[in-house]
């Protein structure tokens, strides 16, 4: 009998883990919609704590994606709580990062400078989370016209894009520096 119980578990969990792999399919597929249905549908699932940590960073991406920031943040916290509940500091980098994003996009700046500085605070296993974390602190110090801080947070980012080579980054971070020197003149 708990075997059987044992294997269905395993079994569910294999389910889970499938529909959430489904669902970045489906998000490469530019159907978000359908992708975020699958990591809810896997979110009830999932028990490995590593697994619901990066279905929620999912939704939260897809959302900011989408422009709800609220759901963005949502999804954030959930992190964080999961990351404080495992007292893991890699998660928590992540979930900083993702909470800074949240704060800057809903306009809340000086929330996001302090989440962006708490993801530096802690390791990460991404070599680019931390140039993320200095853009979304360059990206808030603008919106609250700190320009000189933020022309700073933008060259410390770019120390990571030329350290790990992340096109994405380094595009982001032109268009804030557009941004920026578009505002100062």
């Amino acid at each position: 009998m708990g075997i059987a119980v044992l294997e269905r578990r395993s079994m569910g969990q294999s389910i889970a883990k499938h529909q959430m792999q489904s669902g970045v399919k489906l998000y490469h597929q530019k159907q978000s919609q359908q992708a975020i249905s699958r990591w809810r549908s896997a979110l009830r699932k999932l028990s490995n704590p590593e697994d619901r940590f990066i279905t929620l960073g999912y939704m939260a991406q897809a959302y900011c994606d989408a422009g709800d920031y609220e759901l963005m943040l949502h999804y954030s916290l959930q992190q964080m709580e999961l990351a404080n509940a495992r007292q893991d500091e890699y998660m928590k980098s992540e979930a900083f990062l993702n909470l800074a994003k949240a704060y800057e996009r809903l306009a809340d700046f000086s929330k996001a400078v302090g989440y962006g500085r708490a993801s530096l605070q802690h390791p990460s296993m991404d070599a680019r989370t931390p140039g993320y974390a200095q853009l979304a602190i360059a990206l808030a110090k603008m919106g609250c016209s700190q320009f000189q801080g933020s022309l700073e947070a933008f060259e410390l980012a770019m120390h990571v894009v030329n350290d790990t080579g992340d096109k994405l980054l380094e595009l982001q971070i032109c268009v804030g520096l557009g941004a920026l020197f578009t505002l100062l003149r």
